[in-house]
């Protein structure tokens, strides 16, 4: 009987300190802009969605960039297959708002790059806390084409909310190891 009323006992306080603690709190810091990882590493929380990779590009991580006045998604790739010649890559970010009009960058895939890091055109309202959004690269032969020659699809976990005026972050999130400064370069 002891023994049952402790285990009671024991998830009764568990839980309950779970739920007294707010789950999202304003990101606070000076230093901007800071990457937030949303891809599963060595180390991490083992449900985060694992790097991807297609003929031409790897996936090294991905998240949410947060910036001054909101954040965006963000995905660093490496190249594992250098193009024989240049190529036209075009990156679709999940809008949250509208699923069917995502955001979109393009570039010239070259065949000197090494590392892509690719990131939303522009900061995206609407980001749901702790939800899986898709980044899709498609390369193609060349800006005219209408089928890709290669297809990378990979999904990030945001840590970052901003539903509101204020960016908030998960808050197991604030001292993480997963949150990286990222310095500006001077001009």
């Amino acid at each position: 009987m002891k023994k049952i009323i402790f285990v009671i006992s024991f998830i009764l306080i568990t839980a309950s300190s779970l739920f007294a603690f707010p789950r999202w709190v304003p990101l606070v810091t000076d230093h901007l802009p800071l990457y937030v990882m949303g891809t599963y590493q060595k180390g991490s929380n083992t449900t985060e969605p694992k790097p991807r990779k297609s003929k031409y590009l790897q996936v090294m991580t991905g998240g949410a960039i947060v910036v001054e006045n909101g954040a965006g998604f963000y995905l660093k790739t490496a190249v594992i297959k250098k193009p024989e010649k240049e190529l036209y890559l075009k990156v679709f970010y999940t809008n949250p708002r509208d699923k069917k009009k995502p955001f979109v960058n393009d570039m010239l895939f070259t065949p000197d790059l090494g590392l892509l890091k690719l990131s939303s055109p522009d900061i995206i309202p609407g980001i749901v806390g702790y939800r899986n959004y898709r980044i899709t690269v498609k390369i193609y032969d060349n800006k005219d084409s209408k089928e890709p020659i290669d297809v990378l699809k990979q999904n990030v976990r945001s840590y970052i909310d901003t539903q509101t005026d204020q960016v908030l972050v998960f808050y197991r999130m604030q001292k993480h190891r997963s949150l990286k400064y990222i310095p500006r370069k001077n001009k």
